[in-house]
Parts: structure tokens; C-alpha cells; sequence
């Protein structure tokens, strides 16, 4: 039987070999740290989808529903896609990251509610295909025997940014405004976009 002595070695012996792994491969590093970053600053802004809707539109539930039904429908397109397409990793990722920030950006100027929806679907696509893309990638460039751990590890890094996000975008939307909140939320995501796009490694990377 396992002592709960032993059981907190495994575990950090995994979280260990799982962060070795991720800081030893220069794109995977990068990639994970932009990963929480644009979780952080993209949450930044989903948080606020539905007051930026109601008080910018004065929208209804039920336009309020449909706007998250094209959502849904923009993350399945966008899962779907990258199921079935073998583009070039590294350049096809930064390309649609910066897709993903230009059509979620329709909803600082734009003042129609469909545009606004529509933009903010393809973004969900993007942004879907883009994760989609990263895990898979990720599975393929990670040994056999390290996938549980160096995902464990991962996902750990990149979920975290959703927590100063999610409270961010609260309160700028409170205090400053929905469209203030979009803005925030694309200037931080572009920036990190920008800086991933300057590292050679990434933009080359085809595994």
C-alpha cells in the first residue's frame, strides 16, 4: 500500500520530469508560456460577453443564447478543421492566433449585434483550432512515456491564467466599461502574439 509520504514523491517527482521536459524544448516553453497569457488576456474579455452584449445592445436572454450558440458552433467548426488539415505547425498556429484576435476585435468599434456575434464565432473558431492544434502537436513532440506528466504540467500552467482573467474582466467591465474590457483584453492578447511571432523557433516549427 501507498504511504501518502511516498504518494507526495511520485507526484512530484511527475510534476518534475514533466517541467523538464517542457523547459528543455524551446517551443514547447514558449508556446506553454504564451498559452497562459492568452488564456489570461482572453478570458479578459469572454467574462464580459454577456454585459457587453446586454449593455451595449440592450440585448434579450434569448439574443443573449443565441450569441453563445454561435459560439458552440464556432468551436466545433474550428475542432473539426483542424481534425482534418496538416498545415505547417508553427506558422499556421501564429496565423490563426492573430485571426483569432482580429475578428474577437469587431466588438470594440462594432454597433451591430450580429456583427459582434458573427466576429466573435470566428474567433471561437480559431481559437478552438488553435487549441486542438497545440494539444495534438504537443502529443506528437512529447515521449511516450512523459504525455501524462508533461501535460499535467501544461495544463496546469495555462489554466492558471484564467483565474487573474476571469477577475480582471470583471472588474474593468464594472468599472470602465464592456468595450474598455474588449480592449484591454485584445491589446494584451496581441502583445503576446507579437512576442511568440519574434522567436524563430516557433515560426518554424513543422513537427
Amino acid at each position: 500500500m501507498l504511504r501518502y509520504e511516498d504518494g507526495r514523491s511520485v507526484v512530484a517527482a511527475d510534476v518534475a520530469a514533466g517541467t523538464r521536459f517542457i523547459a528543455s524544448d524551446a517551443v514547447v516553453r514558449a508556446l506553454t508560456l504564451a498559452q497562459f497569457w492568452i488564456n489570461l488576456f482572453g478570458i479578459v474579455g469572454f467574462a464580459a460577453v454577456i454585459p457587453y452584449f446586454k449593455r451595449e445592445f440592450g440585448a434579450s436572454d434569448h439574443l443573449v443564447g443565441i450569441a453563445f450558440g454561435g459560439l458552440a458552433l464556432g468551436a466545433v467548426a474550428g475542432a473539426w478543421v483542424s481534425g482534418r488539415v496538416r498545415w505547417r505547425f508553427g506558422r499556421t498556429q501564429l496565423v490563426v492566433y492573430l485571426l483569432d484576435g482580429l475578428f474577437w476585435s469587431v466588438t470594440i468599434w462594432t454597433h451591430s449585434v450580429w456583427i459582434a456575434m458573427a466576429g466573435m464565432a470566428v474567433a471561437a473558431a480559431c481559437g478552438t483550432y488553435a487549441v486542438t492544434a497545440a494539444v495534438s502537436w504537443r502529443m506528437r513532440v512529447t515521449p511516450a512515456q512523459l504525455v501524462g506528466r508533461v501535460f499535467g504540467v501544461a495544463r496546469l500552467v495555462v489554466i492558471i491564467g484564467m483565474v487573474p482573467g476571469a477577475l480582471g474582466g470583471g472588474w474593468i467591465s464594472d468599472h470602465l466599461g464592456t468595450r474598455v474590457t474588449m480592449a484591454v483584453s485584445m491589446a494584451g492578447y496581441f502583445a503576446i502574439v507579437a512576442v511568440l511571432a519574434t522567436i524563430p523557433a516557433v515560426r518554424a516549427d513543422k513537427r
